[in-house]
């Protein structure tokens, strides 16, 4: 006869009645009488939390010291289940967490189920359980899983954190914040504090939401979703002055977020957010402030002993705004012309043309300006780099007379690019700095431009009828002024990914860091060196030519056929 194995030991399970949760030891102090705990009604409560161990043999209540405190303790023995292999099992579980975390909870989770079933006493095999049901989404499972965890470790700030998340996904964020609160008090941590926000938004308690929220960010400024529940939360309060702080908020969560695909919703979520704030605040910040900017600026200008400035409308058609100098046009004052409705966009268009004001007073005080101009030769020589576009054009059908007049506006066109996409990234930087408030009208104002840009960019019929020099160069100058977009506002738009599959990707590239590397140093008039610079890049550098400039208005320009302004 083989000889008779042993009973197993029971097992021991100590927990204290304080750290439960409020369901189970509502449970349990329905045994609690005025003479002390009756036996009967406890085994009742002991049979419903504490069935899935097993059979027990032994339920009692007693005070025993935990963490240097006098607690009362459930005492409970159950009978374990045979001859086990602890170790055994501990490995399996690590293997089966380690597939999990993999993103297999699916496969893990027959292994989890076994070990669950011959070990149903520790604690954190019932929350790896239910974490897999809960990634599989299997919430009926996964809470009775994470339920049972918290029944034998009810410390523990990950079951605690788990059980919230499932009930914040359901539907019940009161219930989850409850949790969390537990899960903080026990080791405050970056997920509890995050969820907690985002379930106290949830139920409208937003001033909560975003201490909770930035408590997180404190703990880990890295964390995405921190980010995103503080832009979000802001958002919901409705306040214009707290614009800037969501803004800015979920700027870092697209930053935080990375590439990485398990962000991707975080990411995507921020910047659709984002772009609708950025366009409140845009309008918020123009309405407010858009007039009294610009008269600052006026102001300002007038103060350097600059002519005066009228505006009008009457900018030329495809031309946000221009500046014409008295200097040139022999007039006492200067003159921006405008164009289109009255919006925000415009306000910036203003503010730009007086910032190249600006930069050409500084250059003619250290006698370092130069006019942009063209004669009948430069002209001549433009026509001749087009001769073969302009015959492939004619071929696809188009009047000759049309496709040379067409290419003549292409000219005139690319030259005034030419002359103010190096200078304009510059002009958008000092704005950027010396209008901080206006950074979000700024944006939307260059978003609207490469959006147009990026449009033509993708036309095949405009590709068909235009030059190929001039398209071509055209891409490459706001691929440049979408490099620079990138810098200065990460991730928010796919401006240099699309323009970066464009063929003119490598000199876009080019352009952008000619410009980036010589705008360090920067002083009044090197910002027309930077012309040429493009210009050699793009093959231009015959279109054009400088004329110098003199104090007497105009008497510069009064040679060329046609002299470009910004």
């Amino acid at each position: 006869m083989s000889p008779e194995i042993p009973p197993a030991p029971p097992l021991t399970v100590v927990v204290p009645l304080a750290s439960l949760i409020p369901e189970f030891r509502a449970i349990i102090e329905t045994a609690r009488t005025d003479r002390g705990w009756d036996s009967g009604r406890l085994s009742q409560a002991i049979r419903t939390s504490f069935g899935f161990l097993g059979p027990y043999t032994n339920g009692h209540v007693e005070i025993l010291a935990q963490n240097e405190v006098n607690d009362e303790c459930l005492i409970l023995e159950f009978l374990g289940t045979g001859v086990r292999d602890a170790p055994g099992i501990e490995r399996s579980f690590a293997k089966a967490t380690r597939q999990a975390e993999r993103g297999d909870a699916k496969g893990a989770l027959g292994e989890l189920e076994r070990i669950v079933r011959e070990i149903p006493e520790v604690a954190k095999y019932h929350r790896a359980l239910g974490q897999a049901y809960f990634v599989l989404n299997r919430p009926d499972e996964a809470e009775d899983e994470l339920l049972r965890s918290l029944a034998l470790d009810p410390r523990d700030p990950d079951a605690l954190t788990l059980l919230g998340n499932l009930y914040a996904r359901s539907g019940r964020p009161a219930k989850a914040v409850a949790l969390y609160r537990r899960s903080i008090e026990l080791m405050p941590n970056v997920y509890a504090l995050t969820n907690t926000g985002a379930a106290l938004a949830e139920l409208g308690e937003l001033d909560e939401a975003i201490a909770s929220l930035r408590r997180a960010i404190d703990i880990d400024v890295k964390y995405p979703n921190a980010w995103w529940g503080l832009g979000l939360a802001l958002s919901r309060k409705e306040d214009l002055s707290l614009l800037p702080e969501a803004i800015a908020a979920l700027d870092k969560a697209i930053a935080t977020a990375g590439t990485a695909p398990a962000n991707s919703e975080i990411r995507d979520q921020a910047r659709r957010l984002l772009m609708g704030l950025s366009q409140i605040d845009a309008n918020e910040v123009w309405q407010r402030q858009g007039t009294a900017t610009i008269d600052a600026a006026v102001a300002e200008s007038l103060s350097r002993g600059d002519l005066p400035i009228r505006f009008e409308e009457g900018a030329p058609a495809g031309v946000l705004a221009k500046i014409e100098y008295g200097w040139v046009h022999n007039r006492p004052y200067h003159r921006v012309l405008t164009g289109g409705q009255d919006r925000p966009d415009r306000a910036h268009h203003v503010l730009h043309e007086l910032e190249h004001l600006r930069l050409t007073s500084a250059a003619r005080a250290a006698g370092q300006n130069r006019w942009f101009a063209t004669t009948p030769a430069e002209t001549a020589s433009a026509h001749r780099a087009l001769d073969a576009d302009v015959a492939r054009v004619i071929k696809t059908g188009m009047n000759g007379a049309e496709a040379r007049k067409f290419a003549t506006y292409g000219v005139q066109g690319l030259l005034g690019q030419l002359y103010n996409f190096p200078v304009d990234l510059l002009i958008e930087d000092r704005l950027l700095e010396r209008y901080p408030r206006l950074r979000e009208l700024i944006f939307q104002s260059v978003f609207g431009q490469l959006s147009t840009a990026l449009k033509i960019l993708h036309n095949r019929d405009i590709a068909a009828m235009t030059p190929r020099t001039i398209f071509r160069a055209n891409a490459a100058m706001n691929g440049a002024f979408a490099l620079w977009l990138e810098d200065r506002f990460p991730d928010r738009t796919q401006f240099a990914q699309e323009f970066g599959k464009a063929d003119t990707a490598s000199i876009s590239r080019a352009l952008y860091a000619q410009w980036k590397e010589a705008s360090k140093k920067w002083r009044p008039g090197a910002e027309l060196r930077w012309i040429d610079d493009w210009a050699g890049t793009l093959g231009l550098r015959s279109w054009y030519r400088w004329v110098d400039d003199t104090e007497d208005e105009g008497e510069g320009a009064g040679s060329v056929s046609d002299l470009v302004e910004p």
